[in-house]
């Protein structure tokens, strides 16, 4: 063999000893490719948490460990998600506390400030038990919202809100504000405060005349310390109105005046007033919101729910079916039916 042939033997053997390093350098690059591809195809963990509990945790934030139950979770949990705001999980909490069990994450975009996008973050991180799963669904032509559980929908609360001023614009609030002159107005400008809310609040106010304790508000239905302790950042009560809510109970020593006894015999004359009224029975298919509140000595705001299930039922077919009442409003619970249940009857019941 010549030379030649030799050298070029060789240099062919070189070649092919890298055109075969090349093939595996591709073939392994190309595999890493596809392995990311993979990984970023994989579906997000959230879908398998939307009503179910998951098997396996889906991530550990600030040692909480994800997905958690939406009706369990509390500030802390939502505000360690990142993208959820403090004012978002305020407004979440008073929302479950206002309507009671979230029924589907989805629920949450009805909520002024939450879009698809925030309802899409919380899904990966918060689920809704499969026992308390209802399908949300909105019809677009009405803008009205319901659950596919129930073909009914509960009456709104309406308040004396002005969502405009002459110029078109809402006019902003200047906080803070005497909860003793705020308006309905400028209470739903507060994050976390609905129409529902602020004309809870207004009616609070004008049942007992002045508010002289920011704490009053927790006997309002649906505020706890949470939500007392946001408002507490807004609104506030005047020095000369201040007394501490536990005041009423506690008996002064000094001596009675003139005024005084005055006060205590309309209190005693009120009281005796009260005592001879008793609750008497009443047909709840035939009689009106205000027949009913008389009879059975309770808040007109019940008489008109008692009224309205009636109404989306076409007539009550026997007394129990009150209970459905507590689906709507956590207040007309199986104590409230209790309560009347004696003096309530239907048609020939009596």
């Amino acid at each position: 063999m010549s030379r030649k042939e030799t050298i070029i033997k060789t240099i062919c053997v070189i070649l092919a000893a890298l055109l075969f390093a090349a093939g595996l350098v591709v073939f392994y690059l190309r595999n890493e490719r596809e392995s990311e591809q993979n990984l970023d195809r994989t579906p997000a963990a959230t879908q398998a948490y939307v009503y179910t509990t998951a098997s396996e945790p889906l991530a550990a934030v600030n040692d909480r460990v994800y997905p958690i139950d939406i009706n369990k979770a509390d500030i802390d949990d939502l505000v360690s998600v990142d993208g959820i705001g403090e004012t978002t999980a305020h407004k979440i909490i008073s929302y479950r506390q206002e309507n009671g069990t979230i029924h589907d994450i989805a629920e949450l975009s009805t909520i002024d400030g939450i879009g698809e996008e925030t309802c899409e973050l919380l899904s990966n991180y918060f689920f809704v038990e499969k026992a308390e799963f209802v399908e949300f669904t909105t019809t677009a032509a009405t803008a009205a919202t319901t659950h596919k559980k129930t073909e009914t929908t509960a009456p709104k609360e309406t308040t004396t809100r002005k969502t405009t001023t002459t110029a078109g614009k809402p006019e902003p609030a200047q906080f803070p504000i005497d909860i003793n002159k705020v308006t309905a107005d400028e209470l739903v400008q507060i994050d976390g405060v609905g129409e529902g809310l602020a004309g809870k609040i207004i009616a609070l106010r004008t049942q007992k005349g002045r508010i002289t304790d920011m704490e009053q508000l927790l006997e309002i239905h649906g505020i706890g310390q949470s939500t007392l302790d946001m408002l507490c950042r807004y609104l506030y009560v005047d020095s000369k109105d201040y007394s501490k809510a536990s005041s009423a109970t506690t008996q002064t020593k000094a001596t009675t005046t003139a005024s005084q006894t005055q006060t205590k015999t309309a209190a005693q004359t009120t009281s005796q007033t009260t005592a001879e009224r008793q609750k008497r029975r009443v047909d709840i298919n035939k009689a009106d919101a205000a027949e009913i509140a008389d009879a059975l000595l309770i808040e007109r705001e019940a008489a008109d729910m008692i009224v309205w299930l009636r109404e989306q039922m076409g007539g009550y077919s026997n007394t129990l079916e009150v209970l459905f009442l507590e689906e709507f409003d956590k207040r007309y619970d199986a104590e409230f039916y209790n309560s009347i249940k004696d003096y309530i009857y239907i048609g020939d019941e009596k």
